[in-house]
């Protein structure tokens, strides 16, 4: 079964972030303002012509390369002005670039796959990695598997 991905605006979601002295900080040091709701609703309706195209394909390519179905047949992606991306719950920030947001969209998804891999494969897994990377972070291993699944999705 492939998930129907639902785009969503949340404003009590969006008004978390819009009023974090975190995310104010960043973004005053970076010169840039916090996206309007309106500016976030238009980019969603650009994520779901552009997901429209590609999402089906994305999604199986996920499911055969992880060897995996999918748990979910529906998987809500929050949209919100400025976050750090994440997978559970799937949440995007507002971008420019469509098909980068897209690209962040199959990276969070692979990780909420990723999540469906049975703890014994899973650390059977991570032995290997730990033996052939031993001294990489963390983050970086965890993302050994996930950047080769999108790789190969691209």
């Amino acid at each position: 079964m492939i998930p129907k991905i639902e785009f969503r605006y949340s404003y009590v979601y969006d008004k978390i972030y819009r009023d974090s002295c975190d995310v104010k900080d960043f973004l005053e040091d970076a010169n840039k303002k916090y996206p309007s709701k309106k500016e976030i609703i238009d980019f969603i309706n650009k994520i779901k012509i552009a997901w429209k195209n590609d999402g089906a394909k994305i999604l199986n390519k996920i499911s055969n390369l992880c060897s995996l179905k999918w748990k979910d047949d529906k998987i809500v992606c929050y949209v919100v002005g400025f976050c750090r991306p994440m997978s559970d719950p799937l949440t995007v920030k507002f971008c420019r670039d469509v098909n980068h947001a897209i690209d962040i969209i199959t990276h969070e998804l692979i990780h909420k796959m990723q999540s469906q891999i049975d703890s014994k494969k899973w650390n059977r897994w991570l032995r290997f990695v730990n033996l052939r990377y031993p001294n990489e972070s963390e983050t970086t291993k965890s993302h050994i598997f996930l950047n080769a699944v999108h790789k190969k999705i691209y």
